[in-house]
Order: structure tokens, then sequence, then C-alpha cells
């Protein structure tokens, strides 16, 4: 699901998140806990808004974690093992596309602290008002880049977005299998048409 857009529609910034407002969720995102079927602060397990990891690199005191928030995951240390299956949703409405019919792409720096190969990061999107999301998904090619913070090499073309007015986008974190992964960290997100 990795693919590029065109050269002539590639690069201008739709939205950016980069987590350093303390407000959480920021603007016009949501939090949804798809397991208990919760929203907002009365989920078990959230996204959150976490200062213990952030690249150093590139700047900033914060970043986004799959599950530090909610009922449940306020519970846990920064960056401590979840231990519960949890499948934590950070979710924007929609975003105005109408001026650019081939679709959007998503780019993002991402810090995995899960086994090789193991695909629980998701990015989503999904016409305005619709439930049916498609999603392309992140996963450690090799054990060297665990617990590293990383950039991804071509941004995330979400191709179902093509030709939409208007489109949601969502970051789930999926491992209802409640293997006790760290989970994930999330920072310099841009929405691009």
């Amino acid at each position: 699901v990795h693919s590029p857009l065109g050269v002539a529609q590639q690069g201008e910034e739709v939205a950016s998140l980069d987590f350093e407002d303390p407000a959480f969720p920021p603007g016009d995102w949501t939090l949804l806990d798809n397991v208990n079927g919760k929203t907002g602060r009365e989920s078990r397990h959230a996204w959150s808004r976490q200062t213990c990891e952030r690249d150093a690199a590139t700047g900033g005191e914060a970043s986004a974690w799959c599950s530090g928030g909610g009922l449940d995951g306020a519970k846990n240390a920064c960056g401590e093992n979840i231990g519960l299956g949890t499948e934590p949703w950070l979710q924007h409405p929609g975003f105005d596309i109408s001026a650019y019919p081939a679709g959007i792409q998503i780019d993002l720096m991402a810090m995995l602290d899960t086994p090789v190969g193991k695909r629980v990061l998701y990015v989503c999107a999904a016409p305005e008002g619709s439930t049916n999301f498609d999603c392309a998904t992140l996963a450690l090619p090799n054990e060297q880049l665990r617990a590293r913070w990383l950039t991804l090499q071509t941004p995330i073309y979400l191709a179902n977005t093509a030709g939409l007015s208007t489109v949601q986008v969502a970051f789930v974190f999926n491992d209802k299998d409640g293997a006790g992964d760290q989970g994930r960290m999330l920072d310099k997100v841009d929405t691009l048409i």
C-alpha cells in the first residue's frame, strides 16, 4: 500500500501534528477504544500525549503514545508494556480534499517496540461518515530498528481516498491479543495532498 503520488500532487500539507500542545487529543481529533466501544476519556486505553519518548534529532518535547490514556492506560508509566488486548483509535472526522482528486498521503515518524513483522499500527482512511476504513500497516523489518525513532522512506499513499471530497483519517493500534508490547509512539505526522 506504499506508493507515492505523482510529482504534481505531492507535498502540500493539509494538516500536521507534532503533539507539542498540551491539549490532547489535538484540535478536531477524537479518541475511540474499539475494544469496549467507548470514546474520549471513558476509553479503557486511548492515545495520549507523552513526554518520555521523543526523537531528540528533530526536537520537540512530546509525542503520541497509543495506549497511555483512558481509564486503564493512564495507570501505565510512559512506555510500560500494556499487557491487555487493546485497539485505541486517534481519528479525525474529515479533511476537505475536494480540490485534490489524487487522494492523500500520510508521512510520520514512529517508534515501534514490537516483535519484528508484527503488524499492529495502522494508518486508515474512509469517506466522511463511513465506518468502512481501508488501512495501511507498519511493521519492523528487523530487530535492529526496534525501539528507535524511524521515518518513512516514502509517505503512505491511501489510494482509497482518490476522488473523495472529505476524508476521515485514523491511527489505530490493534493489539487485541494483549502480547504485552509497549505499543507505538508517533510524532511529526503530516497529511499531504
